[in-house]
């Protein structure tokens, strides 16, 4: 799954999802977001397609964003294209994703929030999700986000100081200085790099550490850097569990690193 395609997930037409949708709770795990101005996140809902519609089907319609007070629906293309299968539908509701659409977010200020649901064609609406805005942070602030066990998105943000590194490798051989039997000196014939950050979480619940996991065991996470998507691998073989009780206060601290090498000639 590439980068672009992450950053294109948006809501497909017309899947069938049953009477009880109203219980319907997306496939992203948590049911509440810190999220900050200018940032991405998403939720996910599965459903199954369907080519023809009767007139007793549910269908999904569109995503609603509630804004103090405000309800904006965004809806779904009417086209009704495909076949039965499985699918994972994503929908982009971060504020960056959001903000073209609901231009009242771009004022939003420290706890202040907004609530997305998914809507089907008779009315019924899926669990809700909230999105609360955190307050401006100290350090630079870098989001993950990572598919889960179900196949969602989820997020999280890595507020504390988060430091960048590069790591070099170089391949160097023997090169004569002039002729034959002269000494020789090293010389790169090549080389790369990467970059690798060290990231660190603010104090976490017990409900987050439990959480966290799916990050570290994630075989797709990206970075969010000035406003891309980067694909990133997680450099943790262990994941260590906390909990208030056990340990008081506790932080996350893990090196990403981008997935992609750079050649340094």
């Amino acid at each position: 799954m590439e980068q672009l395609e992450l950053a294109t997930w948006s809501l497909s037409p017309y899947f069938r999802i049953g009477s009880s949708f109203n219980s319907v709770k997306p496939l992203t795990t948590p049911s509440a977001f810190t999220v900050y101005r200018g940032g991405k996140a998403w939720l996910a809902i599965n459903a199954t397609k369907f080519s023809t519609v009767s007139a007793n089907d549910t269908y999904l319609v569109s995503g609603r964003v509630a804004y103090k007070g405000v309800n904006y629906d965004i809806a779904v293309s009417p086209s009704l294209s495909g076949t039965t299968d499985f699918n994972i539908q994503r929908f982009g509701c971060g504020p960056a994703q959001l903000s073209g659409t609901i231009a009242a977010l771009s004022g939003a200020v420290e706890g202040d929030s907004y609530t997305v649901q998914f809507l089907a064609n008779q009315g019924s609406g899926s669990v809700i999700t909230t999105f609360t805005f955190g307050p401006c942070e100290r350090f630079n602030s870098i989001p993950v986000h990572f598919q889960n066990k179900y196949g969602g998105i989820d997020s999280y943000t890595f507020t504390l100081k988060n430091r960048k590194r590069a790591n070099i490798s170089r391949q160097t051989f023997g090169y004569n200085s002039d002729v034959y039997a002269t000494t020789t000196y090293d010389k790169v014939w090549a080389g790369e790099f990467d970059y690798v950050y060290a990231l660190n979480s603010d104090w976490l619940t017990d409900a987050e550490s439990a959480w966290l996991i799916e990050m570290i065991r994630s075989g797709q996470v990206w970075l969010e850097l000035d406003g891309q998507l980067v694909e990133a691998i997680v450099n943790a073989n262990t994941y260590q569990f906390t909990t208030r009780r056990n340990d008081r206060l506790t932080q996350l601290q893990v090196e990403v690193a981008v997935a992609y090498k750079n050649n340094i000639l």
